[in-house]
């Protein structure tokens, strides 16, 4: 049921995945709401022009469709593991036309600027660009989800404007024929970096790829299952040290003595087994160590079919030499979720080489002497933040509280969809965002006053930077996606409860054993969805090496809450229920 309390006439900025999921919840909560759509259809950079920007022709998601998907609108049965871009392009359209969201939407309607009257609301000024007009309106309050890929970084190296071939941004990239047989140099390997230069390697004549440093490489599939289905909140309640942060010898010994430690809890039903088994009778014992011996075989085979079939050697080996040239752990980066990169270089079709200090009118020059010729540059650089319609051309999302509010523009102007998860997916950090939004502008939840926000705003960005560190002043949207999570949550008042948890045994391990995604936060709270949420968390795959995978996670997580417990403070786990 809508809400009685405060009822706000908000504009919502954007249709892309963070506006529409804004658009229906602050409609939940019982707010009036206008988005504007400088396109003239929704989805944002998901829809596919050959002509703009956006996505590519063959671009594949790399977050799996059930942590991608809003949390009451799970993804239907048949969906793929992973969306292509058009199979996501669709599920937004669905999501549109289940809630009835489509009449909001104002298409071809750019935002030029937004003021803030002295008494309290907005004026937004809109070019109406199939009518060529331009219209001034008045709201109490703005989403701002334009999205994070606005302008494309071009940085500017010396030469560059004497070099002969083609240069373009990933940004232009649609499909890789017209680099047939001709030398390519990429630099950046993020995501779209790593499947462009998979895609490119394979008709061009020959394909480097410059980074100034390594990069973080996580496989899209692991035993056939998304990456993201192994890192659960169980994954993620191990203390940062355990898996995430870069090894020192200091790391190196703790992680011995807790993987030792752990070993008890890990074994104990082993042993449990052997010698419950040893009680029976001598038939019996021989047909349950069958059975224990044939399943033991067919994880064996399973681990041995991966390794050998579907994952070379090689292809490790290189993710490997990528990950410690990044300098830094796994959960200080943003993470390269697709393999492409390593593929490529692993198979010999694609050269990796250091960052590019200069261009010369028939090639580049590296940063170690190399020089080669080449007909085309493909910048993977990423994209820079930008507001115009705020005057605001550059961001540092660190001096906002929570990634969402900039404390001089006050709580009726939130910045939804902007915090980038270094591992996870965006639409449900989003969802959370709009949530928040909506019950503040309602009156149900409050913004701290001044001080306590701007100290909590200089205690974020110290954590950000210690955290982060290379990346954070470069990625300064960047957040931790668990912590991240929980935190909105529990600012929304819908993280789960452990006391509410333990009366359903097993939803509770389904919880802990399952992707971590945003169904959790529809078990409770304010419109809470628990059926739906239930049904999304007990669907999940619980196969044999995924169950394995987190059994082990769970003797080395019951190790560190008991050395926690006796005293010792660095176990403390990274996430918890309360």
């Amino acid at each position: 049921m809508p809400s009685k309390k405060r009822q706000l006439l908000t504009a919502v900025i954007g249709a892309g995945p963070s506006g529409l999921v804004a658009i229906k919840e602050l409609l939940a909560q019982g707010h009036k709401v206008v988005c504007f759509e400088k396109s003239n259809d929704i989805g944002g950079l998901y829809v596919y022009n050959k002509n703009t920007g956006g996505v590519f022709k063959s671009t594949l998601l790399t977050s799996s469709s059930f942590t991608t998907c809003f949390s009451d609108f799970p993804p239907p049965k048949n969906s793929p593991l992973h969306f292509k871009h058009n199979e996501y392009l669709k599920y937004l359209k669905d999501y549109v036309a289940h809630f009835n969201l489509s009449h909001l939407i104002k298409f071809n309607h750019i935002v030029k600027n937004i003021s803030q009257f002295k008494e309290g609301g907005w004026q937004v000024s809109v070019f109406d660009s199939l009518n060529d007009s331009e219209h001034i309106m008045k709201f109490d309050a703005v989403a701002v989800c334009s999205g994070a890929h606005q302008k494309p970084i071009m940085p500017n190296f010396q030469g560059q404007e004497s070099f002969q071939g083609k240069i373009i941004h990933s940004d232009q990239y649609k499909e890789p024929s017209k680099f047939k047989d001709k030398i390519v140099v990429v630099i950046g390997g993020g995501e779209s970096g790593s499947d462009i230069v998979d895609e490119v390697s394979q008709v061009a004549k020959k394909c480097f790829v410059s980074l100034r440093r390594g990069i973080l490489t996580i496989p899209r599939l692991f035993f056939d299952f998304p990456s993201d289905y192994y890192t659960t909140r169980l994954f993620y309640s191990l203390p940062n040290w355990v898996l995430r942060i870069k090894s020192t010898p200091k790391v190196y010994f703790k992680r011995g003595v807790l993987f030792l430690l752990s070993s008890i809890p890990f074994l104990f039903p082993f042993f449990l087994f052997v010698f419950m088994v040893s009680l029976t009778p001598l038939f019996m014992q021989y047909v349950l160590m069958g059975l224990a011996c044939i399943l033991l075989l067919i994880a064996l085979l399973r681990i041995n079919e991966y390794f050998t079939q579907k994952v070379k050697p090689e292809d490790f080996q290189i993710i490997s030499k990528l990950a410690k040239k990044s300098l830094v752990g796994h959960g200080e980066q943003f993470a390269t979720k697709t393999e492409g990169l390593a593929k490529a270089i692993a198979q010999k079709r694609c050269d990796l080489k250091p960052g590019i200090s200069e261009f010369r009118t028939e090639g580049v020059v590296f940063s170690d002497g190399s020089k080669i010729n080449a007909d085309a540059v493909i910048f993977c650089t990423g994209f820079k933040v930008s507001f115009p319609f705020l005057a605001k051309t550059k961001v540092d999302f660190r001096n906002f509280y929570k990634m969402c509010f900039d404390p001089n523009l006050g709580k009726t102007l939130c910045f939804i969809g902007f915090a980038r998860p270094a591992i996870g997916s965006l639409p449900p950090v989003s969802e959370l965002q709009a949530r928040w939004f909506s019950r503040i502008l309602s009156g149900e939840r409050r913004l701290p006053n001044k001080d306590m926000l701007n100290m909590e705003i200089e205690q974020d960005r110290h954590k950000h930077q210690k955290t982060f560190k290379v990346v954070s002043n470069r990625l300064n949207n960047l957040v931790d996606f668990t912590s991240y999570m929980d935190d909105i949550a529990e600012h929304v008042g819908c993280k789960p409860k452990l006391k509410n948890l333990i009366k359903n045994p097993m939803l509770l391990l389904r919880l802990y054993f399952s992707p971590f995604g945003g169904y959790q936060y529809r078990l409770e709270g304010k419109h809470h969805k628990s059926e739906i949420a239930k049904k999304a968390i007990k669907q999940t795959s619980l196969d044999f090496i995924i169950v394995l995978f987190n059994y082990g996670l769970w003797s080395v997580n019951l190790t560190s809450r008991i050395l926690y417990k006796i005293g010792f403070r660095s176990f403390r786990g990274s996430i918890g229920l309360d």
